[in-house]
C-alpha cells in the first residue's frame, strides 16, 4: 500500500513541477493523471483484499481462542516402507512424513520439501 501511496504522491508532485501553461506538457500532466488514477485503483483494491484477509484471519484464529496452548492438534508420523520395484527389478525403500488428526484416524497431508501438501 505504500508503494502505491508514494507513486500517487511523486506523480502528483511531478504534475505540480510541470508548467501547465506550456502545450509541451499537455500530454505529460494527461498521462500523470491516468497514471494517478490507476495507482487510486489499485491502492483501492490492496485496501479491500487487506480488509478481507485480516477478517478471514480472525475468524479463523477464533476457533483456536480458548484452547489449553498445550493441546494436541496434529499428530507428525514418519513412516519408513519399502517396495519392489519391477522396472528397476530392485526393492527400494522410502521415508514418508505424515500428518495425522489428534487421534491418529486420518491422514491429513504429507510434508514434501518442508510443505504440507494436502490429501485431495
Amino acid at each position: 500500500m505504500e508503494g502505491f501511496q508514494a507513486n500517487i504522491q511523486d506523480t502528483s508532485n511531478q504534475n505540480d513541477s510541470l508548467d501547465h501553461s506550456n502545450i509541451d506538457n499537455l500530454a505529460k500532466l494527461s498521462a500523470n493523471k491516468s497514471l494517478i488514477t490507476l495507482y487510486e485503483r489499485g491502492l483501492r483494491k490492496t485496501e479491500v483484499s487487506l480488509e478481507k484477509i485480516q477478517k478471514e484471519k480472525a475468524a479463523t484464529l477464533e476457533k483456536y481462542e480458548g484452547l489449553d496452548k498445550n493441546e494436541l492438534l496434529v499428530k507428525k508420523a514418519i513412516a519408513k516402507f519399502s517396495y519392489f520395484n519391477p522396472k528397476l527389478n530392485t526393492r527400494q525403500e522410502r521415508t514418508e512424513t505424515f500428518v495425522l488428526s489428534k487421534d491418529g484416524s486420518e491422514v491429513l497431508g504429507r510434508i514434501s520439501n518442508g510443505k504440507m501438501l494436502v490429501r485431495k
